[in-house]
């Protein structure tokens, strides 16, 4: 019988569809990660499906004779050696796109929350107080908002962006985009000096990794409202609080950090972090944006469809 060895969560749709169609499955989401490659020894699976805990790369890939294809449950796969897994000549697959709805509506209502200060009003109304005032919201409606890499997700952000009147200003180095009343494909630069709110939606790569840096904050002329919702570690740390500091970004909202979860801060990055996480222009979430209820489905669905039709 085929082997599928799973080593993370995922929605049982993907588990009952691979042993309705043949499969025998290994479902191991709470495995130690010095353990895997034993078990890949041991069970000599077909394909292996992981997320994000278990990094495929070659001192694990010397284990890899029997597999055929690596699924990962998510978008992206900065987690696995693409290079080395071309080389054995093994199947990838991600689950790019089955999120991008998820991702989308989070990144908005996060824009939306921030501009128009629900989570502290809602704290204000709770501790007794009624400070109309203050908690006077911003219209996103007539706003430039610039996106960075308009794959799936930025894609769908930009679609519901549009739908509540803001202006696009999009950037994406390897894709054709087509203008039209509200949206404006532009170079890189141009779209950091006009946008008044800033998206990213770029997978991890060399070319990506401490994009977001010093010169990147210091060309933003606008002091937008800086998000992302990609990779953390797309961002140099000390240089996102650098420009908040400097009011070169009027707020942060981040889903992704360069460490995750967030206890694994390095101690040296304590004191700025400190600093960092109790001003009120920063909105973080835990990298859940891509994690909704219904996308946790998606993504198994997406991959089952993709094992299924895989004919090496």
């Amino acid at each position: 019988m085929r082997k599928v060895l799973i080593v993370d969560d995922v929605y049982e749709s993907l588990i009952h569809g691979l042993e309705n169609n043949g499969f025998e499955v290994i479902y191991l989401p709470n495995i130690n990660k010095s353990a895997v490659a034993d078990k890949i020894k041991d069970v000599q699976p077909e394909g292996i499906v992981v997320r994000s805990k278990i990094l495929i790369e070659r001192p694990l890939l010397d284990y890899l004779d029997s597999v055929k294809w690596v699924a990962r449950a998510g978008a992206g796969i900065d987690n696995i050696d693409q290079n080395y897994l071309n080389q054995k000549n093994i199947e990838i697959f991600d689950a790019s796109g089955a999120n991008a709805n998820s991702v989308a509506e989070h990144m908005l209502g996060m824009l939306l929350s921030y501009l128009h200060k629900i989570p502290s009003g809602n704290d204000n109304v709770k501790s007794g107080n009624w400070d109309r005032v203050y908690h006077r919201g911003v219209e996103l409606k007539g706003k430039k908002v610039g996106i960075i890499g308009y794959g799936h997700t930025g894609s769908a952000l930009g679609n519901k962006l549009m739908a509540l009147g803001a202006n696009l200003l999009v950037y994406d180095k390897y894709k054709d985009i087509e203008d039209s009343s509200q949206l404006e494909s532009v170079e890189f630069n141009e779209l950091c000096e006009k946008a008044d709110v800033i998206s990213v939606h770029v997978p991890l790569t060399e070319e990506t990794r401490g994009w977001f840096s010093k010169p990147v904050f210091s060309n933003m002329r606008c002091q937008p409202i800086f998000m992302n919702a990609s990779r953390g570690e797309t961002m140099i740390f000390e240089d996102v609080v650098d420009a908040i500091e400097k009011k070169q970004l009027s707020a942060v909202l981040l889903d992704v950090f360069p460490f995750e979860p967030i206890s694994k801060i390095p101690r040296s990055k304590w004191a700025i972090w400190d600093t960092f996480k109790v001003k009120s222009n920063v909105m973080f979430s835990p990298h859940v944006a891509g994690w909704s209820v219904e996308s946790y489905r998606n993504i198994s669905d997406f991959l089952l469809s993709k094992i299924l039709n895989y004919k090496g």
